[in-house]
């Protein structure tokens, strides 16, 4: 990893569902030459829906061994300390990290950036826009819907 604080992070997370009692069970950060910083499945006791595993192929036992993500916080912020971190859908996901920890998870990142907005008004589109949309748009091959793919695709 460049360890230049000028070199911008993605990041990305898979959850067990969207409501408001659902976690992270995948996280991924790459830097800005693709290069995988953090790739791995987190821990949870919440169930992973249906359609969540339908779109992310994640199996709850594929957690068992996982760690939680209170015991990778510190390697995260470690990563993303004064940098500046790009997310694609930047509230979502860290409602869901702050919600799979025991405690408010703060991102120690120098800027927080959502690429929804940015991509929103690249398009000139007015409401929500998916990343499999903005993918389709600019002609990029998505892949499969896993973390780090997402991330890689940002």
């Amino acid at each position: 990893m460049s360890s230049d604080p000028h070199t911008p992070l993605f990041l990305d997370t898979k959850t067990t569902g969207l409501d408001a009692r659902d976690g992270v069970i995948k996280i991924a950060i790459i830097n800005v030459n693709n290069v995988v910083i953090i790739d791995t499945v987190v821990y949870t006791k919440r169930q992973i829906s249906n359609g969540e595993y339908k779109v992310n192929n994640i199996r709850h036992f594929e957690l068992d061994n996982a760690p939680k993500i209170s015991e990778i916080e510190s390697r995260i912020n470690k990563f993303v300390k004064d940098r500046d971190l790009y997310i694609f859908n930047a509230d979502f996901d860290i409602e869901k990290i702050n919600s799979s920890s025991s405690k408010e998870f703060k991102l120690q990142a120098k800027s927080t950036n959502c690429l929804i907005s940015l991509t929103v008004d690249k398009l000139n589109r007015r409401y929500y826009i998916s990343l499999s949309y903005t993918c389709e748009s600019i002609g990029v091959d998505r892949g499969d819907h896993r973390a780090k793919s997402d991330t890689l695709h940002q």
